[in-house]
């Protein structure tokens, strides 16, 4: 059913610029708010494109694919906004600006354009042995180490970094043959091995960001044109209301790429390496060869990792015990029968095979109580990135098996120890105003707290206060309430600069610590006019409905607690908060987080470990396996270079009302019941059958680029329709997208 709304539900693979959308607005409120059926259909598609690749497919990779639309049916990306020309020169030696997993390329050569994608990378320090051997400071180090214990702070640090190209992710027709890559490989614009060996220059905190996080800061940076082109299958700003504005952009952006990691994460014929998927199928047949990379290769360097750890006999008895660190990466192109199987995209791949493989057998070897293998060892993976995965052997129960121990065991007088826990959350993160410029009148958006609900206040920006008059203001509130109309309020008030903003409000009774205002101060007018916004679909969060769009900072911390315990009310209140509005608190500190949340209570009536069990049970907390940075903060999912910490964590519960089956519900192929929702405007392929875009379509296409704020020209392409927004699902009779008749 190519070519069909419905193509994708009936257990079809979807198709870019054929199929409606895979992306969804839902899913810009990351994986909890994503109906059943639209995350059957991204994860079929997933499961295809992990078939498709020739490489592990990465978080970020797999984003390009849905966003800017990789058909798994001819192997490559397909229209769209990708021009080579734009894409970043680079050649082995170079010194760039530093590219994520997911960033497109062209190998510099003296001929013609190579356009490839970056689907993997890996630290490739200097001091890295040809067989794995490395020095243990490097283990670990943060970007601004140059030796051991020695740190150089530079505000553009520059990592030396192996990055593995895909020139076939463009289609057949554009893939460089073996024949055409090995002259670039003698000319030395890549290595022996068909990689890119560069000098990579970051700014900022970027060199400490995990490459997921990362590569959403480009995508929202050096990236932006191309986000926000409109030649994609769903632009970004289609996926959110009308008139959101470009401050909703890294909340959506952040919840798509976090849909899309859950179900890489989800596909029970995958495996995932840090954010690299494949396939089982593919694992079980390397386990299955006896040949070289087989089964027989990778147990070997398992068990000479191991082994390293053992201390070596000496003249007048056993050597000191010391730790032995091991790249993978380098380790597994020391073996000289493999190494024309390590070359381009197969080098990931049996990256992530080893670490599984490395990964396994300690965990089925090691004793449960000691963490040691039969010979004494404890092997942990000590850097996930330098080399491709570094693994920390040591013959001691004692040590601390934390990422980065090897960084921290070069480190002296306590220097490098991570930062006591802050407590007290800085209320500066949760609801901070954002102040956009270049419009007219003065803005800003600012969430409202449960404070501002008691007191009446509508917070002002201090900038802004210091401008307005101190007399009489008047607020004018535009919200559509239960009854869906507009009750364009307006109150006289008096400014107390005291109180923070505009006092004795009266808020409507609908309103809920979270929703978001967006404010407008006219100069000269003495009027505000601040305004909710109606989401495109209704959601549930914790069992209360919410109709507009609000922060999720605010809400977690202030929000209804459907259990009202102090344990949860200690971690929604003191644990850290991510982007996604999730609250997470390290286990250890959980008693002094709950003495500071009830300070009247002097002993928990129950046991803090059986309460915790029991919401545990209950679904409303999870316990996750983050790490912690310098200052403290817990970062989940864990960063490289960083210790591991047992969290506690909440997460919304956010789901659609009513999700019985209702009269006009339809069906998916799965069975699952696909209840009224919003599709995206989009563009369909109409070249092929011998159409073109009608006149009207064209203007329509105008007037949302426009509208939606999309970046580049607002002219349909050649060879292709544009499908309004409109709604598909229950209640009543679904509303197909125009028949190409109409187009």
């Amino acid at each position: 059913m190519a070519g069909s709304p419905e193509a994708g539900r009936d257990g079809s693979v979807w198709r870019p610029y054929h199929d409606e959308p895979l992306l969804t607005p839902a899913m810009t409120g990351g994986p909890g708010a994503c109906p059943p059926w639209e995350a059957v259909r991204l994860r079929r598609y997933l499961e295809a494109l992990i078939t498709a690749r020739t490489a592990p497919v990465h978080t970020a990779v797999a984003f390009n694919a849905v966003y800017f639309g990789f058909d798994t049916a001819t192997g490559g990306y397909v229209g769209g906004p990708l021009d080579f020309a734009d894409f970043a020169p680079v050649a082995t030696g170079d010194r760039v600006d530093a590219l994520p997993v997911g960033a497109m390329i062209t190998v510099r050569t003296n001929g013609d354009l190579v356009p490839a994608e970056v689907v993997y990378k890996e630290g490739a320090h200097a001091l890295l042995g040809t067989d794995g051997d490395m020095p243990g400071w490097l283990s670990g180090a943060p970007a601004a180490a140059q030796g051991p214990g020695l740190l150089a702070p530079d505000p553009e640090p520059c990592l030396r970094e192996r990055l593995v190209f895909d020139t076939g992710a463009f289609g057949r027709a554009l893939s460089a043959p073996a024949e055409r890559l090995s002259r670039l490989s003698r000319r030395g614009a890549i290595d022996a091995f068909g990689h890119l060996l560069v000098e990579s220059r970051y700014t900022g905190p970027q060199a400490e960001m995990d490459d997921t996080a990362f590569y959403v800061e480009h995508l929202l940076g050096p990236g932006r044109d191309v986000l926000l082109s409109p030649l994609v299958p769903a632009p970004l700003p289609f996926l959110l209301p009308r008139g959101s504005g470009l401050s909703s952009l890294r909340s959506a952006l952040t919840g798509l790429v976090e849909t899309v990691r859950e179900a890489l994460e989800a596909l029970p014929g995958v495996r995932v390496w840090g954010d690299y998927a494949f396939s089982r199928s593919s694992m079980a047949a390397r386990l299955q060869n006896r040949g070289p990379l087989g089964r027989d290769d990778l147990e070997h360097v398992a068990l000479s990792i191991a082994r390293s750890g053992v201390p070596r006999p000496m003249r007048h008895g056993t050597g000191q015990a010391g730790a032995a660190y091991t790249a993978i990466g380098p380790a597994l192109r020391s073996l000289a029968h493999a190494r024309d199987l390590l070359r381009g995209t197969a080098y990931p791949l049996a990256v992530c095979h080893a670490n599984t493989v490395v990964a396994d057998y300690t965990r089925g070897e090691s004793d449960e109580t000691t963490g040691l293998l039969p010979n004494g060892v404890r092997l942990t993976l000590d850097d996930p990135w330098q080399g491709g995965g570094v693994w920390r052997a040591l013959s001691d129960e004692s040590v601390d098996a934390a990422p980065g121990t090897g960084w921290r065991s070069s480190l002296t007088h306590g220097a490098g120890r991570p930062a006591r826990p802050v407590w007290l959350p800085d209320d500066s993160e949760v609801g901070a105003p954002l102040l956009p410029s270049g419009q007219e009148g003065r803005a800003w958006i600012q969430p409202l707290r449960s404070v501002h609900l008691r007191d009446g206040l509508l917070p002002v920006p201090p900038d802004l206060m210091e401008d307005m008059p101190s007399g009489s203001l008047r607020v004018r509130l535009r919200h559509s309430g239960p009854t869906e109309q507009d009750t364009g309020t307006s109150h006289g008030v008096h400014l107390q600069l005291k109180a923070g903003g505009v006092a004795r409000i009266g808020w409507p009774d609908d309103f809920f610590p979270g929703i978001r205002l967006s404010c407008v101060w006219e100069p000269g007018t003495g009027l505000i006019t601040a305004a909710t916004q109606p989401l495109a679909e209704p959601l549930s969060v914790d069992g209360r409905p919410v109709r507009h769009r609000y922060d999720r900072h605010v809400l977690t911390r202030d929000g209804h607690i459907p259990a009202d315990t102090y344990v949860m009310i200690a971690v929604r209140r003191f644990g850290y908060l991510d982007a996604y509005g999730r609250a997470m608190l390290a286990r250890q500190h959980l008693p002094e987080a709950v003495r500071l949340a009830m300070p009247d209570i002097r002993r928990p009536p129950v046991p803090l470990d059986e309460t915790v069990g029991q919401l545990i049970a209950d679904g409303l907390l999870t316990i996750e396996r983050g790490s912690r940075g310098a200052d403290g903060r817990p970062h989940y999912p864990p960063r490289s270079r960083e210790p591991l910490l047992d969290l506690l964590c909440y997460r919304p519960q956010i789901q659609y009302p009513q999700s019985a089956p209702r009269p006009g519900d339809t069906q998916a192929g799965s069975g699952a019941v696909v209840r009224r929702h919003r599709v995206p405007g989009f563009l369909r392929l109409i070249g092929h059958l011998g159409h073109e875009a009608s006149e009207e379509q064209r203007r329509l296409f105008r007037e949302d680029h426009d509208a939606f704020g999309l970046a580049g020209s607002s002219e349909l392409p050649p060879g292709y329709t544009y499908v309004r927004p409109h709604h598909r699902g229950s209640a009543r009779p679904a509303q197909a997208a125009p028949p190409l008749e109409n187009v």
